[in-house]
């Protein structure tokens, strides 16, 4: 039960240079940088070498190339959801929730939750289109939104003319997007018109007050790094259209249409063609660059509280069987070895995404490139983020291939593409490399607590982790 104090109806620029190179990483890695002019010429289009190998290395500088050339195409771009660039919401790997008997009241307000089917209408409680599976738009069509919830007032009266697309009488047709949180889409059958809802309070997740900071501090996060000019081609953070605390702290986004980063890896493991891939982990590199770099401090990192985040999945591990005692205490005594390092404290503070996983950065055309879920961002070490997508390539890599090596050409492609954005590519590579294996370790041991990971994949990741930290 809620608390009385709730709504009552919710009963119901700056990289530092030096440091060591990884062994396991950076020594392929120059080798590929040595290559990709070889490369380009086999592999790329010519727009696309054009524009990664003819741009000068100062990102400012870059930014300028880029802005002129493609001012063009944002002048022309239509206002409102149209004009975003890739899509937020499909779904996600993991946190999967399957809705083969969703309920009627997950769909839209708490109170009056009710959803007309194409025929009929479903009563609150009842199963939601219990047999149907219809998968449009990488969602779980479950109907539509009933014209008396409340829901359906607020996204016509107070979301809709954000988006220069007002509609007499919306009907909203309804879609499960699988994520961590409950996510719908909803979409206007009059205009076309679609915008993303995300719920931070639920029947899963029932801290109210834990619901309404962490949505206010995503919302905040969304509207800060679009200050900071990541709103349009080729950068995009999602435009948040709105935040209502009353409707169970619902977060409304823009639409946008793309390629996840996880669709990307997994089409090139499948297919055998990389050429995408690294056109794509090109175009992220630039993104993150800009990112990190225009949110850049006069503040040195905390290297402590990455530290602390190690010491949590470890405990977490612990609880869970997944290691044991002796386990436990070699990452602890690697921890140790991290701390001691004079490189993993020498970087200024930047904004980070905080949560870089694959399911969270979509692509469209060339460079384009968009983000959403920007709820953990925070202040902290650059490589927090690259260190995360190493981490994530070499987990898609092993599970698909059993290989724990195979993900390296990328790791290092991705990694000598992002040192590009600064004055020295070689000294900013050696720096960023010699601290990715930490991150990557973490990044390992965090994949690695999920219930969702096969024991044998678990074991290879918490193996390949150790091997990661042990590089300090």
């Amino acid at each position: 039960m809620a608390s009385s104090a709730q709504p009552r109806w919710l009963d119901d620029p700056v990289v530092t240079i030096g440091g060591p190179l990884v062994h396991r990483i950076s020594a392929r890695a120059k080798r590929i940088g040595r290559a990709l002019s070889k490369w380009h010429r086999r592999a790329r289009t010519p727009r696309t070498r054009r524009a990664t190998n003819r741009f000068p290395r100062l990102a400012g500088t870059r930014d300028r190339a880029i802005a002129t050339r493609v001012r063009h195409r944002t002048d022309q771009r239509p206002p409102g959801v149209h004009s975003a660039a890739v899509a937020l919401g499909v779904c996600r790997r993991r946190g999967i929730r399957r809705a083969s008997r969703p309920l009627a009241e997950d769909v839209g307000h708490p109170r009056k939750a009710v959803v007309r089917r194409e025929r009929g209408v479903i009563a609150k409680g009842s199963p939601a289109i219990g047999v149907v599976a219809e998968k449009k738009m990488n969602g779980i069509y479950l109907g539509r939104l009933a014209e008396g919830d409340p829901l359906q007032g607020y996204l016509q009266h107070d979301i809709q003319p954000k988006l220069s697309s007002v509609s007499g009488n919306s009907h909203y047709r309804v879609f499960r997007l699988n994520g961590s949180n409950d996510v719908y889409l909803y979409e206007d059958r009059n205009t076309g018109t679609r915008v993303i809802g995300k719920f931070f309070l639920s029947s899963r997740k029932t801290n109210a007050a834990r619901a309404v900071a962490r949505l206010t501090r995503e919302f905040d996060n969304l509207d800060m790094m679009r200050e900071h000019g990541l709103a349009g081609y080729p950068h995009h953070v999602v435009r948040p259209l709105g935040r209502n605390y009353s409707m169970n702290a619902l977060l409304v986004t823009e639409y946008c249409d793309g390629q996840l980063l996880s669709e990307v890896i997994l089409g090139a493991i499948q297919s055998g063609d990389h050429g995408k891939l690294y056109d794509k982990l090109t175009a992220l590199a630039y993104f993150l660059a800009g990112f990190h770099n225009r949110t850049a401090l006069g503040v040195g990192v905390e290297f402590n509280e990455d530290c602390d985040y190690l010491d949590r999945l470890t405990d977490q591990l612990l609880q869970t069987g997944a290691i044991g005692p002796g386990d436990s205490s070699e990452l602890s005594w690697l921890r140790d070895q991290w701390r001691g390092q004079p490189r993993m404290w020498e970087d200024h503070k930047v904004m980070v995404h905080g949560d870089a996983t694959p399911d969270n950065f979509m692509f469209g055309n060339g460079l384009e490139v968009t983000t959403f879920d920007l709820e953990r961002a925070k202040r902290a070490d650059r490589v927090f983020d690259t260190g995360r997508i190493a981490g994530e390539l070499k987990h898609f890599f092993m599970r698909a291939t059993g290989n724990a090596d195979s993900a390296e050409p990328f790791i290092g492609h991705f990694l000598w593409e992002y040192a590009c954005h600064f004055p020295n590519r070689d000294s900013a590579f050696q720096a960023i490399s010699g601290r990715t294996p930490f991150y990557m370790g973490v990044t390992l041991l965090r994949i690695a607590r999920n219930g969702w990971v096969e024991p044998d994949h678990r074991h290879r990741l918490i193996g390949e982790a150790k091997v990661c930290l042990r590089a300090f």
